[in-house]
């Protein structure tokens, strides 16, 4: 349209030049104007157009962003998925080898427990014939320990199979863990690890659970003595319980799903975990320690199963070599209350 007005104008300028030339009109105003005017226009035109085009790169350069943008996200979508399935599967993996090695091992454990009860027993019945000063006791006597040690790894591998028919029961957590803190089995351990301190933080107002407190009193023994183990000369190992609200997450071995949990902790000042020895924490049988002097790598196993059985596995593990090693074990509370101490019944009377 511009286009046309200029070619107009230069038209009646050509016209009106004509007419000057041959002495029709005077004057050469109209020209002068025509060229101005044919310049505006053109120079409008092409400005025009180069607007255009510009625009349309714009808009063609916003579409390839976008594209960009979305193609990357998508790719970043797969990736995460893609490493979410192979996480899974990880996890799956890890807990079916972990049932199967306890099944395994659960299933020579009753048979290996008759036998131990007679190279434990028939010792016991010999020392009692024997004098004091007799050569034979002291052979007799590390025989029955040994046996008792033995028995203590059948005990192991008991619990493990026999998990999911824990007898349950409403309790406090803190109970439990003065309770064993107050055991003959932590003196032990005190007295072995004299430079490891051991701090409380218990919560005042902790939620109640429901389980199985010979259970829960064993699995914090062995992370105990774990933590003990861990510190090499002197340190802390730190106990601290609490409530917490959960919103889905993962934890370093399994998801944990939203609720109400009480949370257990215990942390030490000791070496870490090889990242590589993470994956295999709770495999029984897997160990660090030095064979025959500590440890049956039964411990953590132990640990996995009971936890599992008070609501599945829920067990948060923080560890950097050189840095310490920091368990979190998640336990769904209980709004059932505690049951009411029973009362004493009075000697007399009682029917004899």
């Amino acid at each position: 349209m511009f286009l046309l007005c200029a070619f107009v104008l230069m038209l009646l300028t050509v016209v009106n030049d004509i007419l000057v030339n041959n002495a029709v009109m005077d004057g050469v105003l109209l020209f002068h104007f025509g060229i101005f005017t044919f310049a505006f226009l053109q120079s409008a035109l092409l400005t025009y157009r180069f607007n255009q085009s510009f625009r349309i790169i714009k808009r063609q350069r916003e579409m390839l962003q976008a594209s960009n943008i979305k193609l990357r996200t998508q790719e970043k979508l797969r990736e995460e998925a893609e490493q979410e399935s192979i996480s899974l599967s990880e996890r799956i993996v890890r807990s079916e080898k972990m049932e199967t090695i306890g099944l395994l091992a659960g299933g020579v454990a009753h048979d290996l427990n008759n036998i131990l009860s007679e190279a434990v027993t028939y010792p016991e019945l010999a020392m009692l014939d024997l004098p004091e000063d007799s050569p034979i006791k002291r052979p007799l006597e590390l025989t029955r320990q040994a046996g008792l040690r033995a028995a203590a790894v059948i005990e192991d591998l008991l619990t493990l199979t026999r998990r999911g028919v824990v007898a349950r029961e409403v309790l406090d957590l803190n109970e439990v863990i003065k309770g064993e803190l107050r055991s003959v089995a932590y003196q032990s351990l005190s007295e072995a690890h004299p430079r490891v301190s051991v701090i409380t933080e218990l919560s005042p107002d902790l939620d109640r659970i429901e389980g199985s407190p010979a259970h829960l009193s064993k699995s914090l023994m062995n992370l105990l003595s774990n933590a003990f183990e861990a510190v090499s000369d002197q340190g802390l190992v730190t106990l601290s319980t609490r409530n917490e609200s959960i919103e889905g997450r993962e934890l370093f071995y399994s998801e944990i799903a939203d609720g109400d949990y009480v949370v257990f902790t215990i942390e030490d000042e000791g070496d870490g975990i090889e990242p590589d020895d993470l994956d295999r924490l709770f495999e029984p049988f897997f160990t660090t320690k030095v064979l025959g002097q500590s440890g049956t790598g039964l411990g953590m196993a132990v640990v996995w199963g009971v936890v599992k059985d008070h609501g599945g596995v829920m067990i948060d593990i923080l560890s950097q070599k050189g840095d310490g090693t920091r368990f979190e074990i998640y336990l769904p509370r209980t709004l059932q209350q505690m049951p009411k101490p029973e009362r004493p019944v009075p000697f007399d009377r009682v029917d004899g």
